[in-house]
């Protein structure tokens, strides 16, 4: 807790039965001797991390291993795909839709590039720190993941004006200065990354099909909660494509973006 107010505040909502299950109210300080909690803290029950690259290359593999997917492992070529056929050159074959998941690179797309969205550049940083347990993600400003080995990795920074995306003298001092607000413990910087990721006005992805060319369909804009998001959001996509469900959920739909009025 940053406060006695937000120690005061989570006091009575972890005795709520809506979050009872989900969170412990702790009063007295955790492991002060390596974590920054003077007020103490709220531990979430139910929680833990994915590690997202190696669950791509898990999916990526299960997939090709039914045989039913093709995996191309180059640039899309929008000037190769036929609108009318959906045949595409690199995979030359005809397909009922073609849905664009690109992240940022949907600034390039010829047919969704215009939408109001907006990257976000993120810098993250592998430490090494000996001290801290390696069951627990600690939060403070910035998450602590353990990794194993006494290797943690430390995020992110939230940047809406940017010019490239490598790491920065301002990044990295502005993460090891949220670390030293977090822990009480010195810290060896192994490594420093950054990329970046899409963001809507309204924190929702954006899913749709575009009004003119209805083959055409957009998955985008899961932004910082991605792996929350992306499970169910798929699935109701998925489903609404299939004829499962018969509108898209109102907060994700393509036309709340006034530059699109789609036939829903």
């Amino acid at each position: 807790y940053k406060t006695i107010g937000e120690n005061n505040e989570w006091f009575l909502k972890s005795a709520n039965p809506k979050f009872s299950h989900l969170v412990r109210h702790r009063a007295e300080q955790l492991l002060p001797e390596a974590i920054n909690n003077p007020y103490g803290g709220l531990e979430i029950l139910p929680c833990g991390w994915v590690d997202t690259a190696g669950l791509s290359r898990e999916i990526k593999n299960l997939l090709e291993n039914t045989g039913r997917f093709k995996w191309i492992d180059e640039r899309f070529d929008y000037q190769a795909l036929d609108l009318q056929s959906l045949r595409c050159q690199a995979a030359n074959e005809p397909y009922d839709e073609v849905i664009f998941c690109e992240g940022p690179k949907v600034s390039e797309n010829p047919w969704f590039g215009h939408l109001k969205v907006a990257p976000l550049k993120g810098q993250v940083m592998e430490i090494e720190v000996e001290g801290l347990p390696d069951n627990l993600v600690v939060l403070r400003k910035v998450f602590l993941v353990p990794r194993g080995d006494n290797r943690y990795v430390v995020g992110s920074t939230y940047e809406k004006n940017f010019t490239h995306l490598d790491p920065t003298p301002e990044g990295i001092s502005t993460l090891e200065n949220y670390i030293g607000g977090a822990i009480r413990l010195p810290f060896k910087v192994i490594e420093v990354r950054a990329g970046a990721r899409l963001t809507t006005p309204n924190r929702r992805p954006v899913a749709g099909r575009h009004p003119d060319y209805p083959g055409l369909i957009i998955f985008n804009g899961l932004g910082t909660k991605g792996v929350l998001q992306a499970p169910w959001t798929t699935k109701h996509l998925r489903h609404w494509l299939d004829g499962q469900e018969s509108v898209l959920l109102k907060d994700i739909r393509l036309d709340r973006f006034q530059d699109f009025i789609l036939p829903y």
